[in-house]
């Protein structure tokens, strides 16, 4: 599911997407997806794409969306994974991989 959201993501065209593997660290959450956006309309349009595509599947679902009206930072709750779509400064001020930099990053490959 951390890949499925990344690839919707990339497809939004979101930037410096990076998949976490947070196991070992979280109790409920196995993944973070972080991803930036130029600008908030954009940041919305990665959510909504997250959340068009959690409408159609059953094993895909959104299960609380917080910070989408801001949109500097939107977090998406999809259980296992939570992705979270940054506007770019706000993302280097929060800087989520360095507070997460022990946990392993997934590689994934872009669908351009």
């Amino acid at each position: 599911m951390a890949i499925a959201c990344a690839r919707l993501a990339d497809k939004k065209k979101s930037s410096d997407i990076v998949i976490l593997n947070i196991q070992k660290y979280r109790f409920a959450i196995d993944y973070f997806v972080i991803c930036s956006a130029r600008n908030k309309k954009q940041a919305q349009a990665i959510v909504d794409e997250l959340t068009k595509r959690g409408k159609k599947s059953s094993d895909f679902s959104v299960l609380g969306v917080e910070g989408y009206k801001t949109s500097s930072w939107v977090l998406l709750d999809l259980g296992d994974v939570v992705v979270h779509v940054f506007l770019e400064s706000v993302r280097k001020f929060y800087d989520l991989e360095f507070l997460w930099s022990e946990a392993s990053r997934v590689r994934w490959n872009h669908k351009k």
